[in-house]
């Protein structure tokens, strides 16, 4: 538990208690939002409580770590605690990505209580905390022995389902295949990946999942042709809409 605490530096856990913790958002400097102390002091799996330790809070609003190993944390002791720490956010910064930069900036913007689960390729990948939740709740893996897991794009809605029923909330966001100027005239250029500059991979957020709404509608939207509609990206409004076929559009509002 204490393990936990020291994640959340601005969170006085001699007078907060579990049941009000999340509505204290703090005014410190840390990284990760207080809803997630609860969640994590109440894993249950060994798997998924091992990977608490490689979390840190000085910058990531996933607590993820890139250059964090299986047994780093465990090997480290009270004499050079510091250090480790300050080593681990340099390299961490060093080997940070365009996919993960983009992650952490939507995170900390707009979802830092939501689980953000990112198309990457033929899978579904989540960092940190919400990785940490995939593994407890999910059923699955951490990659690697780190706090990063994901899921086939077949096995998606089994994913998600496991999320809200434990009562979370999941932002899913989806690579765009389509045109450049298409995607940043419905999009805007804030959901496209860049590194000095240029641009790379394209995603967007499709949908908001929940318990209230737990079905993710991506790919169910059917053309005249009865194949998958897909990439149809949300719009700034919060309306996801598909008008490819006569008698067959769709409205997704998205929370």
């Amino acid at each position: 538990d204490q393990m936990v605490m020291d994640l959340f530096p601005n969170i006085n856990d001699n007078t907060q208690s579990a049941d009000n913790i999340n509505n204290n958002n703090g005014d410190g400097d840390a990284s990760l939002d207080p809803y997630w102390v609860e969640p994590l002091l109440f894993l249950t799996k060994s798997s998924s409580r091992s990977l608490v330790r490689q979390l840190q809070h000085q910058y990531c609003p996933m607590g993820y770590d890139p250059s964090a190993s299986p047994f780093s944390t465990l090997l480290s002791t009270s004499n050079n605690t510091t250090s480790t720490d300050e080593n681990s956010i340099n390299n961490s910064k060093k080997r940070t990505t365009s996919l993960l930069s983009f992650i952490r900036h939507h995170k900390q913007t707009h979802f830092n209580d939501a689980i953000m689960l990112v198309r990457v390729g033929d899978f579904y990948e989540t960092y940190g905390i919400d990785a940490i939740m995939l593994v407890e709740h999910c059923g699955l893996n951490p990659m690697a022995g780190k706090a990063r897991a994901g899921c086939p794009w077949r096995n998606v809605q089994a994913t998600l389902d496991g999320l809200t029923n434990a009562g979370f909330r999941v932002a899913v966001y989806e690579e765009w295949k389509g045109d450049d100027d298409e995607f940043r005239a419905m999009v805007g250029t804030d959901a496209i990946e860049q590194t000095g500059g240029k641009s790379l991979k394209r995603r967007y957020l499709a949908q908001v999942v929940s318990s209230a709404n737990p079905t993710y509608m991506h790919g169910l939207v059917l053309k005249d042709d009865s194949s998958v509609c897909d990439d149809s990206p949300a719009s700034q409004d919060g309306l996801s809409s598909s008008t490819n076929s006569p008698g067959r559009s769709y409205v997704g509002v998205i929370e």
